[in-house]
Order: structure tokens, then C-alpha cells, then sequence
């Protein structure tokens, strides 16, 4: 049997959104990126004071929602490869800071995470299903130096702005997780499998992580 449902947790420029949908595509599961999960808020919960009433018909909406939203990973866009920007990472985290929206993402993730058969990008997944069986939590990262020269190449701007693009995102997301969630995202203890791209291909990468994902059921359950 196979994990039914991967999340994954990316340090921007470290190959990590490739690896993922790469690992969506291969598992033909559904993939959930940032913007994505971030949809699904917006149009389930229109306002925050309809969040638990939309949260109560979360099943039969966010049904037809998804089915509008989610697809598999070979029928994306090629931009859903590339790392998000300033602005997306931005967007996303303001929209999590919003404990009523938090809440609906959370539902969302859970739901996600109970159906199966999803990657799911970001959006404090690893916390959310941290106790959900069958849920493998994957950290992708690298040093700041090889995830800057990536970013460069992959938008073809100097190194010296890919430097001030990292700071910031970095920044954000440390700061988001120590305030909303009390944690440290980069942590170990909060993944199955915590990979480190610098000198590892990201096809090996993409590689362990399907090895861990077809293995995890076989796992040992603690007494």
C-alpha cells in the first residue's frame, strides 16, 4: 500500500515544487499548491463571518469546488513548477493569519488530507495532519547559497535580487509560523522525511520521496 496523502513543506529555491509535483504526477494523486488551497477559501468562505457555516457544508462544497480546482499533476500549468513569488507567499500567509480563514483552510486541509490521494503543498499541512494516518510529511531544503543560485536561474535575474527575494520570503514564513503556530517549520521533528537538495538530484529526491510513500503503510506502528 501507499501513503494516501503527501504533504510537502518547501524552502523556496531548494527544487522542492518540481519534486512535488513530480511526486503528484507519478502517484497520479491530486495536487494542492498555495494558490489552489487558497481558492478553495476564498470561494467556500466569503466573508469571515461565514466561515463556520461554510465550514458545517464543507463535504458537498468544497466537492464542487475541487473538482473545479484540483487536478492531476502531468494537466498543470508549466508555471506550477517554479518556486511562488513574493506577492503569492505574501497573499497566502496574510490569508492564514486570519484566524477564521485558518480555520476553513485547516478543515480543508484535514478534509483533504482524509479523502487521500493528494499532494498538498504548504498551508501549515504538516501541523495540521500531523496525527492523520497514512500521511507522509516531506521537508525539501537546501543552504541559502544553492537556493539563491537556483532562484536566479530559474528567473533569470541576478543573484543579488534572488538574495533580497529569499531574505524576504524566508523572513515571512519564520515569522508566520513562530507567531500563528508557536513552531518552528524547519524543524525535523514535525516530518517523516526531511531532504536537503544541494548536492542531491532533484530526480533521486523525487525518487526517495516515492520510496518512502509506497513504504509508509509497511512502517512499524508504535505500541
Amino acid at each position: 500500500m501507499t501513503a494516501k496523502t503527501v504533504t510537502f513543506s518547501i524552502e523556496v529555491g531548494s527544487g522542492g515544487f518540481e519534486i512535488a509535483r513530480a511526486v503528484a504526477e507519478q502517484l497520479k494523486y491530486r495536487y494542492y499548491d498555495w494558490e489552489i488551497v487558497n481558492e478553495i477559501a476564498s470561494k467556500v468562505g466569503a466573508a469571515p463571518d461565514q466561515v463556520a457555516a461554510a465550514a458545517e457544508r464543507l463535504p458537498s462544497l468544497a466537492e464542487r469546488i475541487m473538482q473545479q480546482l484540483a487536478f492531476v499533476s502531468y494537466a498543470s500549468p508549466e508555471s506550477s513548477l517554479s518556486d511562488p513569488s513574493p506577492d503569492t507567499l505574501r497573499s497566502a500567509l496574510q490569508t492564514q493569519s486570519d484566524e477564521q480563514y485558518r480555520r476553513l483552510i485547516e478543515v480543508l486541509v484535514r478534509d483533504l488530507g482524509n479523502r487521500g490521494e493528494a499532494v498538498i503543498v504548504g498551508h501549515a499541512s504538516q501541523l495540521t495532519l500531523a496525527n492523520t494516518p497514512g500521511v507522509l510529511k516531506v521537508l525539501i531544503h537546501g543552504s541559502f547559497d544553492k537556493r539563491k543560485e537556483r532562484l536566479a536561474a530559474e528567473r533569470g535575474i541576478a543573484p543579488s535580487e534572488a538574495e533580497g527575494v529569499l531574505k524576504q520570503l524566508d523572513k515571512q514564513r519564520a515569522t508566520f509560523f513562530r507567531r500563528v503556530h508557536n513552531a518552528d517549520w524547519l524543524e525535523a521533528g514535525h516530518y517523516d522525511l526531511s531532504i536537503g537538495t544541494d548536492q542531491l538530484s532533484l530526480s533521486d529526491a523525487e525518487a526517495w520521496v516515492l520510496a518512502a510513500a509506497h513504504s509508509l503503510s509497511a512502517a512499524p506502528v508504535p505500541a
